[in-house]
């Protein structure tokens, strides 16, 4: 916050709120023009007069950065003038990712001079996709060296669970899938990755099209909005190379036809589980062929936030969910299903293997026929 000029009363606001943390109880929300107090407050009313220790570690998450946006008055603005708050560390963490839009934009360039690219490439943009996620601004784990100048496969070693050979086979048999979803996580240099993801299973017509879920609203520092999305394009496009302005060209191109489609429901900023999707979202991504799920907090959801022995399978955990997924994640919370106890003992794991941000998980599970919508 200290990034930004901040009016006197925002800064007494947060302020309060530091102190309602320590000592303080669970209220409703007061800011009466943001569209999503309603549903917030019905979320929060099961937790009223509670201590901020004494309610689940998600909702107290999520209820922060919420309370951080009443206390800033974000929503008592004109319409889409509203001000993310972590603007100014988002632009500047765009600036360190200079060579991975360069890595990227000359693969996907290479790709109608390889044989084969789609399959070929495949683990390329899955890996990049999982390893990108090290850089989360609001852990910064002590690993979160996502801008390495390195081959993102080199570090297939490190994931825990590796499911890409059950995905290589998925995309294999079932040829072009006419939808794919990605639940962003973070902005930045993940986000670029999974624009080159998104690219290249456009680009390869492993797809048609491909959704990406946004936060409505900021949240956790660095999550993705529409509005990073739109600014990660632009940036792309400044790169140095004919390279990386024919991605940026093709990617506002698929945004224009909506092969990619920027979607923002409320839903992705609510301390929900995925267990408590509405009716409209489990509807909506029940038509996906595949619902890519990025990241630790979406992990979180996935499993209730609960700390499930690790060797539960994910599918006792996870088959309430509507469509076929994988899980690409790096580690940064103590929670993990579905690993075999014995696998993870040869790899004689450091103390704090699960919140390290060093290890990944590329998780999957298919639990529908192929779709047909």
């Amino acid at each position: 916050m200290s990034n930004n000029k901040l009016h006197p009363t925002a800064i007494n606001n947060l302020k309060c709120l530091k102190n309602e943390i320590a000592r303080g109880k669970i209220i409703l929300l007061k800011d009466i023009n943001s569209k999503d107090r309603a549903s917030w407050n019905n979320c929060i009313i099961q937790y009223l007069g509670k201590s901020w220790f004494e309610v689940p570690f998600f909702f107290a998450e999520m209820y922060f950065y919420r309370r951080v946006l009443e206390a800033l008055d974000y929503f008592n603005t004109p319409s889409g003038s509203s001000i993310d708050p972590y603007k100014t560390i988002k632009d500047r963490e765009l600036l360190t990712i200079t060579a991975q839009v360069e890595k990227y934009a000359y693969t996907l360039d290479k790709m109608g001079n390889t044989n084969n690219a789609e399959f070929e490439l495949l683990p390329f943009f899955i890996m990049a996709a999982i390893w990108s996620n090290k850089v989360d601004l609001s852990q910064l784990p002590k690993t979160s060296d996502a801008n390495k100048d390195s081959d993102p496969i080199d570090d297939g070693n490190l994931l825990l669970i590796n499911d890409t050979s059950m995905i290589h086979d998925f995309f294999r048999t079932t040829k072009s899938l006419k939808r794919i979803d990605i639940i962003l996580d973070n902005s930045g240099a993940e986000l670029l990755a999974d624009l080159a993801l998104a690219t290249y299973l456009l680009e390869s017509q492993l797809a048609e099209s491909i959704f990406l879920h946004c936060k409505k609203d900021p949240v956790f520092v660095s999550d993705a909005t529409i509005t990073d999305v739109k600014a990660t394009v632009n940036f792309i496009k400044k790169g140095s190379t004919l390279q990386a302005s024919s991605w940026a060209n093709k990617l506002q191109l698929f945004i224009e036809q909506e092969r990619i489609a920027l979607c923002n429901h409320e839903f992705w900023t609510l301390p929900l589980s995925f267990q408590e999707l509405s009716d409209e979202l489990v509807r909506d991504l029940g038509k996906s062929n595949l619902v890519i799920i990025k990241g630790d907090a979406n992990y979180r959801r996935l499993v209730e936030d609960r700390h499930w022995p690790i060797s539960t399978p994910l599918k006792q955990t996870a088959s309430y969910f509507p469509s076929n997924f994988l899980a690409l994640r790096v580690l940064k919370s103590e929670l993990l299903v579905g690993a075999a106890p014995e696998l993870l003992a040869s790899y004689n794991l450091p103390e704090d293997w699960m919140i390290s941000g060093e290890f990944g998980i590329a998780q999957s599970l298919f639990k529908l026929p192929e779709n047909s919508d």
